[in-house]
């Protein structure tokens, strides 16, 4: 019999159909809100500090509003991981999207510098729970095979959002005053509150467990998975903490070497069109070939980028620096929530979820306050260096000591 010559061409459009009907049916539960939810946050997040030095404060004070944002997201971690394991992720997704309305509201009604920080605060929370109760959704709706695309398509969007959100923001706060930029981020909140409303299921998970979703099984959880959380969540956390790191040090030593705000952002736009251009071929290479396959070499490329970050003398030099940052970066699209939404066991996903969460934002938000003690401590140039080693240190972990969690099924406890 002569071999079946069309067989690949069938498996690759029955691939091609299978990713399709996977996409629409995430399309408005989880697509189409995780933009417009960015778009909102975005915009609220870069308006927050310019609002903040329009109302006469100053720049330290700025500088708070946007950390509490961060120190928001942080703290509802846990919280929403124990929420997930006990009312659903639909329902956490809803009440996150409400913190977002209740922050933004409240600027638009009583504008004033003690309210910037509470509402900077509270969108934290927000996207912080939101980000948890989406990834638990995705992680319940789309099996593992397909997991990576999914995800990383899902990171996609949101940096789509997050590309127009400041744009519109600035058109908006410039042409109508700031005011009318967080109703518009209102606006961008209640219609995804809608879509997750009409078109989300909320799963909640059959747990047999003696305990009851809450301090005891996070902490259980922290107990039993101690070993992942000291090999994936060390790699996880020198991920963010690098992310983190080239967000703060790019600016900073652009200004070293004399380049103006324009060339700076420049410089992002030429790493981000670059990142952005990454998350679809990188969703396919963790699903065919695992996710260390992304994960380690985004580490490479950040922790080696920053590492030559100091020898940059200007605009050419910085901008081809970019170019390896943004393509590092994009290596990493969508690599952290997939990690975790591999590794999360199954009665305790939340409360996992929460816990990994955490150490990503850990990282993330502790990057600045590394460089600025680093910094006065020795130089830029040595904070930066110091990033850089971090990086490849978790590159070394991620390729040695961490399972491919492509292979992990989630456990039953």
């Amino acid at each position: 019999m002569p071999p079946d010559t069309g067989y690949p061409a069938r498996l690759l459009r029955a691939a091609v159909v299978a990713m399709r009907t996977l996409y629409r049916t995430l399309a408005l539960p989880v697509y189409v809100p995780s933009i417009v939810m960015a778009v909102g946050q975005t915009m609220s997040l870069v308006m927050l500090p310019l609002y903040a030095i329009r109302l006469g404060g100053h720049a330290a004070q700025a500088s708070l509003v946007v950390g509490a944002a961060g120190v928001g997201s942080l703290l509802a971690n846990v919280p929403a991981g124990v929420a997930v394991s006990r009312f659903g992720d639909r329902v956490v997704m809803m009440t996150a999207l409400l913190l977002g309305c209740a922050a933004v509201l409240a600027l638009v009604l009583r504008p004033g510098l003690p309210m910037l920080g509470g509402a900077g605060f509270v969108m934290g929370a927000g996207f912080g729970a939101w980000t948890l109760g989406r990834l638990s959704y995705m992680t319940e709706a789309v099996p593992a095979a397909q997991r990576g695309r999914a995800i990383a398509l899902m990171g996609g969007t949101q940096r789509l959002g997050g590309f127009v959100g400041p744009a519109a923001g600035g058109y908006l706060a410039v042409a109508y005053g700031f005011r009318f930029a967080f109703a518009a981020a209102l606006g961008c909140f209640l219609l995804g509150l809608a879509l997750v409303y009409r078109y989300t299921t909320n799963h909640v998970v059959h747990r047999t467990l003696p305990e009851r979703p809450g301090l005891a099984s996070q902490w259980r959880v922290l107990k039993d998975y101690r070993g992942v959380f000291a090999t994936a969540g060390v790699a996880v956390f020198a991920i963010a903490l690098v992310r983190g790191g080239y967000a703060l040090l790019i600016p900073l030593w652009g200004t070293h070497v004399g380049l103006d705000a324009a060339a700076i952002g420049i410089t992002f736009s030429i790493l981000s069109a670059i990142d952005m251009l990454m998350f679809y071929p990188v969703g396919i290479v963790m699903d065919r070939y695992g996710r260390k396959w992304a994960g380690v070499p985004c580490l490479a490329l950040l922790g080696l980028s920053l590492l030559l970050l100091p020898a940059t003398t200007g605009f050419w030099s910085l901008g081809l620096l970019a170019l390896l940052f943004g393509f590092g970066n994009g290596l990493g699209s969508g690599i952290v929530m997939t990690m975790g939404s591999d590794l999360a066991p199954l009665q305790r996903r939340g409360e996992f979820l929460g816990a990994w969460r955490s150490l990503a934002d850990l990282g993330f938000t502790g990057a600045p306050v590394l460089i600025g003690a680093l910094t006065i401590a020795i130089s830029l140039a040595g904070a930066s260096l110091a990033c850089g080693a971090v990086g490849l240190a978790g590159a070394l972990i991620m390729a040695f000591r961490v399972r491919e969690s492509l292979v992990v099924q989630p456990s039953k406890s």
